[in-house]
């Protein structure tokens, strides 16, 4: 999507000689209009333009500039690594039906930015035909596995895109009904306490309540609804103990200043840690 496409002014065949200069004059007449209104947007801008016309008149200039083939259609596009071509050109919806004179860049932005993967998008204008867009995308910080699909999500939980299912993508893993928009909860605490981190394979969400961390070892840790913070610090805390590497069924910390431990009953196949 670079580059502008050229206007050129074929000469009508099978008319006249003056009826030729007069088409050619009504072209350029077009086409000398179109490029007045494009330098006052230049030098005035849109908002300047629009204040000294009358709708009607507005109307009138805008037709002008798109029937010189000065309609805004053309895109340069920066940013986009996981955005999709056909998904930026949708929400920018450019058909050349509308000029610089009353293109609201602010909607294409904001349309851009309704995108699953766009976080902020800045266009510009680029006359005589055409918009730059810059992207900011989002990042995946982990995985939400539902029982149909994985989703890739940011960090504040909104959905980013599907990806296949199991996929390793070396991200945190957390499953359960609500657990996408919950993730901005716990997500920060496990990130900053490393002891947890290194041995975290799944953070499950119950009754979109609490947590449960499954650890390598194959323990279920019950974490509180309230107070949370503290408990994963203090469970960070006692790696060195080695409690965190115990052949536990699980470590229940759902009572606040209460640890209940429960010893494994039978062999359990400890799980690959890392968020896979």
């Amino acid at each position: 999507m670079t580059g502008y496409r050229s206007i050129h002014l074929n000469q009508p065949m099978g008319r006249s000689r003056s009826a030729r200069r007069g088409h050619l004059v009504s072209i350029a007449a077009a086409v000398l209009r179109g490029a007045a209104v494009l330098g006052a947007v230049a030098v005035f801008g849109t908002t300047a333009v629009l204040l000294l016309a009358r709708p009607t008149l507005v109307a009138v200039l805008d037709k002008a500039v798109v029937d010189a083939g000065l309609g805004v259609q053309q895109s340069r596009v920066q940013g986009q690594r996981y955005t999709g071509e056909a998904e930026i050109r949708t929400a920018l919806a450019l058909d050349g039906k509308q000029s610089h004179l009353t293109l609201d860049i602010g909607a294409l932005a904001r349309r851009l930015e309704a995108l699953a993967w766009v976080d902020k998008a800045a266009v510009q204008r680029l006359l005589p035909d055409g918009v730059a867009v810059s992207l900011r995308e989002r990042v995946a910080v982990a995985v939400w596995r539902g029982p149909t699909e994985d989703l890739l999500i940011d960090a504040n939980g909104r959905r980013l895109s599907a990806i296949p299912r199991g996929a390793d993508t070396g991200l945190p893993v957390l499953t359960g009904a609500g657990a996408g928009p919950a993730a901005p909860a716990i997500l920060p605490l496990l990130s900053t306490h490393s002891e947890i981190r290194r041995r975290l394979v799944e953070t499950r969400r119950i009754a979109d309540r609490r947590w449960t961390l499954v650890l390598a070892s194959g323990a279920l840790v019950h974490l509180p609804s309230d107070g949370m913070a503290a408990t994963i610090a203090w469970l960070d805390s006692q790696a060195k103990t080695g409690l965190l590497d115990l052949a536990l069924e699980a470590i229940d910390l759902r009572v606040n200043g209460r640890l209940v431990l429960r010893e494994r009953t039978a062999a359990v196949e400890p799980a690959a840690a890392g968020g896979r």
